[in-house]
């Protein structure tokens, strides 16, 4: 789901929007490898530490979303200065585009974080469906979005269907 709308918004919105829009999926993904050291520590632990205590695999994600939300905020107060402060004034967009790409990081991160029951209850079989399903919805908003509106509805679009994905990893 990521990546795609690359292609879309050069179409539609030409290579300056591209630009303006790459710079703020680079700050951007300073949070997600802000992230990395918590998830490179969880993700290969999780399933036996829900074995010998369930409690504690439930209480452990929680503790990486505080995390998560410490660095969204932190990269949606500092990026903007630093983005003003390193970059010409051709790329001061990106300080209004880099808040959503945090907001979409953040809900990427509760679907991928609360999702271990997802492979408990359904022995793993509904994850590759629920992002079949998010990854088609990410493509079909995105090329609507820009065909008819403008980024914003994009990132809006791209919001949705990670609450989406979330929502169905929370549910199954």
């Amino acid at each position: 789901m990521n990546g795609a709308e690359n292609w879309f918004l050069v179409s539609f919105e030409g290579k300056e929007t591209l630009a303006v829009y790459f710079i703020a999926t680079q700050f951007a993904l300073v949070a997600s490898i802000a992230f990395e050291p918590f998830r490179l520590w969880w993700f290969p632990q999780r399933f036996n530490i829900y074995k010998s205590n369930q409690q504690k695999a439930a209480d452990i994600p929680l503790y990486g979303l505080a995390y998560a939300l410490v660095i969204v905020i932190t990269m949606m107060t500092v990026g903007p200065y630093v983005i003003d402060l390193l970059l010409p004034k051709a790329y001061e967009v990106s300080k209004n585009i880099l808040p959503w790409l945090c907001v979409v990081f953040f809900i990427k991160t509760v679907s991928e974080l609360l999702n271990l029951g997802c492979y408990y209850k359904n022995n793993a079989s509904a994850a590759p469906v629920i992002n079949g399903i998010s990854a088609c919805l990410a493509v079909v908003l995105t090329y609507v979005s820009l065909k008819h509106f403008d980024l914003y509805t994009m990132l809006y679009a791209l919001i949705l269907v990670h609450a989406i994905r979330a929502l169905l990893f929370f549910t199954h």
